[in-house]
């Protein structure tokens, strides 16, 4: 019915190091004998038929290893794996071996004819391969002291109603008229097994299923039960085969998606880990951006600027002093113009790296200056609308209004193509809502590189921040909407 020692033998082949390869097969050699010592065989035949059984296991072992590309431990982890198992593994050494397993029955005269030994040993072996190699192999691969109690607990009550219903459906007399009906009680649980425990449950939950009915075949009960011996085998083994194959394949299916799973959610988390990590870094060079913009715009409107005005008054002073030289006056005088306007370039520049003004009249006053200053700067009318009240507004929150205003209006100059840009800015409740919409030429926001842009990561990010969303409206041709919605409610 199932010839063992050939599937344990290639189990442990798939198991252990390619150095031990040889120890094993040398130690299977008396277990071997012991097994075939019952079927009255004489010692030669018992001999020969121990090697061929070693080159099956072996030749089946070295053909998936090497098929597989596994220099280590085979594991039923994928379908792949296991169409290799089943073809080059289970099936090509079988056929191959047999035929020198039955020619040596014949040569040694156990055996009258050669189809008998052969078919035999076809069936029984590949039989066994496929439903107790993956047992043994996906028993090896558990870590016992990580197994949890209810996998565990699981594991014994799948076993007990494996046998069980086997048993109830196995039991009956051998006339009995539902066994059609019968037959099918075992296949829940084996998809249990399958779907749950892999390749090794499923052929551990056949191989129940194979003892059982065996047992109750030998004993003139089941549904396998008929005049013939040799029959009532083919008829088991068949069953069998037909059950355990699909399930096999099943499982392995089930059980690379499973790892596919959880590599991608390996990834995942790893993934999200580092963009956190990235988003943390990001809004910690923001906070630094915006103290050294503080820094630097400090440094010149008390440096730079001081600096400035001492220049412009020294060149007043030169220019009273100097008589009668026109000339030299009116080199004087515009040398001082261009100081006067260095200097408002300073502090217009200053204010831009840090808004003062946000501390002294608010956000509303400070976003109009920006307006009108970023207007009479680039030709462009920037209608400008605030609507609630911006008092006691917390003053992250107020800086990143700025600088979204500040950013947008520069996408509207360097992208939209248009000469009138809308700026809303409201507070309601405990939301503040920034709006900035332009006619121009558009885009498509879900283009591949098309948000990439530093003005758009810097909004998105600084939106962040402070715990708002941020969205784009646009297409080709139909100008874009930025929307900003800050929540002020936990601040």
């Amino acid at each position: 019915m199932l010839w063992l020692p050939n599937s344990i033998l290639l189990a442990v082949l798939l198991l252990v190091p390619l150095r031990d390869c040889a120890a094993c097969l040398l130690a299977a050699f008396p277990a071997q004998l012991l097994v075939a010592w019952g079927t009255g065989a004489p010692m030669g035949t018992l001999s020969l038929l121990y090697v061929t059984n070693c080159v099956d296991a072996a030749l089946g072992a070295y053909a998936v290893r090497r098929l597989s590309g596994r220099a280590g431990a085979f594991r039923f982890d994928d379908l792949r794996g296991m169409l290799i198992f089943a073809a080059f593994g289970a099936t090509l050494p079988t056929l191959l071996l047999s035929f020198a397993d039955a020619g040596i029955t014949v040569a040694t005269g156990w055996t009258p004819n050669f189809h008998d030994p052969f078919i035999t040993r076809v069936r029984s072996n590949i039989l066994t391969h496929l439903i107790v190699v993956p047992a043994i192999v996906d028993l090896a691969e558990v870590r016992w002291r990580d197994l949890r109690p209810a996998r565990a607990a699981e594991a014994a009550v799948l076993s007990a109603f494996v046998f069980a219903t086997c048993a109830l459906a196995f039991a009956r007399p051998a006339e009995s008229a539902v066994f059609p009906a019968v037959l099918y009680m075992p296949l829940p649980l084996l998809l249990w097994a399958a779907v749950r425990f892999g390749p090794g449950g499923a052929g551990a939950s056949v191989l129940v299923v194979a003892v059982v009915a065996s047992w109750n075949t030998l004993h003139g009960r089941g549904p396998f039960v008929s005049r013939s011996t040799a029959e009532d085998v083919v008829a088991l083994q068949l069953f069998l085969l037909a059950s355990a194959t699909p399930l096999l394949f099943l499982s392995a299916v089930i059980r690379e998606r499973n790892r596919a799973t959880q590599a991608v959610q390996r990834n995942e988390a790893v993934l999200r880990r580092s963009i956190a990590r990235v988003r943390e870094l990001a809004g910690k060079l923001i906070a630094a951006q915006e103290l050294e913009r503080a820094r630097i715009a400090r440094d010149m409107h008390d440096d730079f600027n001081q600096q400035l005005a001492a220049v412009s008054i020294a060149i007043s002073a030169l220019r009273q002093r100097v008589d009668g030289d026109r000339e030299l006056l009116d080199i004087l005088k515009a040398l001082q113009d261009r100081t006067v306007s260095l200097t408002d370039q300073v502090r217009h520049f200053s204010h831009d790296l840090h808004p003062r003004m946000l501390d002294h009249v608010g956000l509303a006053a400070a976003l109009r200056t920006h307006c009108d200053t970023f207007a009479g700067e680039h030709e462009l009318r920037v209608h400008l609308a605030t609507e609630g009240d911006f008092g006691e507004l917390p003053r992250d929150v107020a800086i990143c209004v700025y600088r979204i205003v500040q950013e947008g209006l520069r996408n509207v100059v360097n992208h939209a193509a248009v000469r009138d840009a809308h700026v809303t800015v409201g507070r309601s409740g405990d939301q503040l809502e920034v709006c900035i919409v332009d006619g121009g030429r558009g885009f498509d926001p879900d283009a591949p590189g098309s948000r990439d842009g530093l003005g758009l990561l810097s909004i998105e990010e600084r939106t962040r921040l402070v715990g708002g969303s941020f969205t784009i409206e646009s297409a080709p041709g139909h100008g874009t909407t930025l929307h900003v919605y800050i929540p002020l409610i936990a601040r």
